[in-house]
């Protein structure tokens, strides 16, 4: 079995090196990771990963808007934005079940709160987790 500690540190200090040093939850990715490592959530974590990713990207196109964009077009990227940040939510509380109390009640109050500082802190979380999924896209074509 392998040790979740040092899985989890592998994990980190790789997507750190992906990031150029530039993560901005690196402890909390690591008690993620290892949380998920610890409980079979690992399949979890991916897919948080895929919509952590799929929502930096959609936030992209948002923060560039483009004067040509139809007003349509725009509500519907912003309506997949917001399904994307409540599965993104969901899939924490998920991953989190197993864990301390402490440590829930942590990760509540900085990132699935519904305050400014909260969403902002989850914005951020979710490009730390984007390096998480190129870890995972690395791992599964074996870069």
């Amino acid at each position: 079995m392998r040790d979740p500690k040092l899985e989890a540190e592998k994990i980190c200090n790789y997507i750190e090196d992906l990031s150029k040093g530039k993560l901005h939850f690196k402890e909390d990715i690591y008690r993620l990771t290892e949380l998920s490592i610890q409980t079979g959530k690992m399949e979890q974590l991916e897919e948080l990963s895929f919509h952590a990713k799929f929502s930096k990207g959609i936030i992209n196109i948002i923060q560039k808007k483009d004067e040509r964009l139809e007003n349509e077009y725009l509500q519907k990227i912003e309506q997949e934005y917001l399904d994307t940040v409540i599965k993104i939510r969901e899939l924490l509380t998920n991953i989190l079940t197993e864990s301390t109390d402490f440590l829930r009640s942590i990760f509540e109050e900085k990132y699935l709160r519904l305050t400014h500082e909260s969403m902002n802190n989850l914005k951020f979380l979710c490009e730390d987790l984007s390096f998480l999924k190129l870890y995972f896209n690395d791992m599964k074509y074996g870069k």
